[in-house]
C-alpha cells in the first residue's frame, strides 16, 4: 500500500491513478506485466550479479521464478517485525520501549532486507524508522501487541506517564512525528497520555489507515 499520508487520506485514489498511468503508458504492452500475490523469498544470482527472484504464488503455494536484466528491490520497511525494530533502534532515543505496538503490515518483516544482505547488498539507514507516538492496543488483536495508530487531536493535552505536560514545547500532532516520538522516549517510562473531551474527539480524533480498513469505517 502507498503511504496515504502523502496525500492525506487518499491512498486508494493514489493507487488507482498510478495503476491507470502504468496500464495506459505507450510501452505498457511490451514492457509491463503485473503479478499480484507473488511472494518473493529469494534473489537469483549468477556470480556476483542479481539476475532475478524466486518465491511462491500465495493462492496456490506453487513456486515461481522471474529473471530480468535489472532487479530493483522495493520491499517496504521492517515495522512489522518488532525484534528487528529494536535491533535497529535509533541510538539518540536511548533504549527502545519495553512494549512497542505493532500496526504495520505483516509483510514488512525485513526478510528481503536479510536476503539482500546475504547477497552482499549494502543496507543503510536501518535505524531511520517512521514510528508513531500515539498508538493504542487494538480492541480485537490479531497478533501480539497488535496496535492501532491514532491521528491524535491537536487540541488534546499531551502528557507523560506521570500526568505531567510534556514541554516546554508542547507536542502538536500532524507536524513532526519523529519529534513526538523523541520527546516520549526522553521520559523515564516511554509512554504518554492524551486527555480530551468528547467534543474534541468527535471533531479531531482519527485512526491512521481508516480509509482502507473496513473495521474502522
Amino acid at each position: 500500500m502507498p503511504r496515504f499520508h502523502i496525500v492525506w487520506g487518499t491512498g486508494y485514489e493514489l493507487t488507482r491513478v498510478l495503476i491507470k498511468k502504468l496500464l495506459t503508458h505507450p510501452k505498457a504492452s511490451e514492457n509491463l506485466t503485473l503479478h499480484f500475490g507473488h511472494r518473493v523469498k529469494e534473489l537469483l544470482t549468477q556470480g556476483r550479479e542479481v539476475v532475478g527472484v524466486k518465491g511462491v504464488i500465495e493462492t496456490t503455494g506453487k513456486p515461481f521464478e522471474a529473471v530480468a536484466d535489472k532487479v530493483v528491490v522495493a520491499t517496504g520497511g521492517i515495522g512489522g517485525n518488532i525484534e528487528k525494530v529494536k535491533q535497529n533502534w535509533y541510538k539518540p532515543w536511548g533504549e527502545p520501549p519495553e512494549v512497542i505496538l505493532n500496526g504495520s503490515h505483516r509483510y514488512a518483516n525485513g526478510e528481503m532486507h536479510d536476503e539482500v544482505a546475504a547477497n552482499s547488498g549494502k543496507l543503510t539507514h536501518m535505524d531511520l524508522h517512521w514510528h508513531y507516538a500515539a498508538g493504542v492496543h487494538h480492541p480485537e488483536p490479531k497478533l501480539e501487541n497488535h496496535g492501532l495508530s491514532l491521528v491524535p487531536p491537536k487540541s488534546a493535552l499531551w502528557m507523560n506517564y506521570r500526568g505531567e505536560r510534556i514541554g516546554p514545547q508542547p507536542l502538536v500532532s500532524s507536524f513532526d512525528t519523529r519529534f513526538l516520538v523523541a520527546q516520549v522516549c526522553k521520559q523515564k517510562k516511554k509512554y504518554s497520555w492524551q486527555v480530551l473531551n468528547l467534543k474534541i474527539a468527535n471533531k479531531e480524533l482519527a485512526i491512521s489507515g481508516a480509509e482502507s480498513n473496513k473495521a474502522m469505517k
